[in-house]
């Protein structure tokens, strides 16, 4: 006996009028359903949050040559339809001042390859770029230069876990805090302690992109006032590893480093003051 003899029809054949039925059905269903025009990532609806200070344009179409049919704000939520492929952006996020410059191993600018995205707006669609977009809420803008990472987090989301350490051989203080979104931050105090010396902020992103971290990062140091004055922002990049630093004018140093992290990605933020 074969093998396949062994197996019934799952869908047995009764007649030739069901062969014939279900051959229509096929050709009305192919010939009726509509074409997508924009072949794209089919993507469950979600929230995104717009990171831009002057917010995003919507345009008619995937293109920044037809025309802008509405804008975003800051801090608004944008529902994402779908991400579209193949119509990738190149857009400039940053631009050294050249007046500043230190070394060849640092980016004169940085550019991010931006996706477009179909979003849903009081019952109609349009398209924005992802730039800017990010999957929690940017921080409020009056808090100015002087925006405190921990509290930021702090207005997202619960604390489910919380510990402090007081001082060790190997720093001055410590806190752990898990967040009921996912979201892990840490603040280390490397002392000298009792005065200002070393810090560092260690921030887990769950299933937030690179992309979306280094667009958050250099926001950060622009909520720290680091784009100001005679500050200098240097960017440079080793393979996978990307690495922002921001030099105050009286000496301060900020130092970030952004890679992935299990199912998310990690900032790691050192401070020497």
């Amino acid at each position: 006996m074969r093998c396949c003899q062994s197996i019934p029809a799952l869908f047995p054949v009764r007649n030739m009028e069901t062969i014939i039925f279900f051959g229509w059905l096929y050709l009305f269903v192919a010939v009726h359903l509509p074409a997508n025009t924009h072949a794209g990532i089919p993507h469950p609806t979600k929230n995104m949050y717009v990171w831009q200070e002057e917010g995003i344009a919507v345009y008619a179409e995937p293109s920044l040559a037809t025309d802008s049919v509405a804008r975003f704000g800051y801090g608004e939520v944008i529902e994402i339809v779908e991400m579209l492929e193949g119509k990738n952006v190149g857009v400039t996020m940053y631009k050294h001042n050249e007046q500043h410059w230190i070394s060849d191993e640092y980016l004169p600018e940085y550019r991010q390859s931006s996706n477009w995205a179909k979003v849903r707006m009081k019952g109609q669609y349009g398209y924005v770029l992802n730039t800017y977009l990010a999957i929690i809420p940017p921080p409020d803008l009056a808090h100015g230069a002087g925006f405190m990472l921990e509290d930021y987090l702090k207005s997202l989301s619960p604390v489910v876990f919380e510990r402090s350490e007081g001082q060790t051989e190997e720093f001055c203080a410590k806190t752990e805090l898990n967040f009921e979104n996912g979201i892990r931050y840490t603040y280390i105090d490397f002392g000298p302690c009792e005065q200002c010396g070393h810090a560092q902020q260690v921030l887990y992103l769950p299933l937030s992109s690179k992309h979306e971290v280094t667009m958050m990062a250099l926001h950060f140091f622009r909520r720290y006032g680091l784009f100001g004055g005679e500050n200098t922002v240097l960017i440079r990049k080793s393979g996978n590893d990307f690495e922002m630093e921001g030099i105050m004018e009286y000496g301060q140093v900020f130092n970030i480093r952004i890679n992935e992290h299990e199912s998310g990605v990690l900032l790691i933020e050192d401070m020497y003051l």
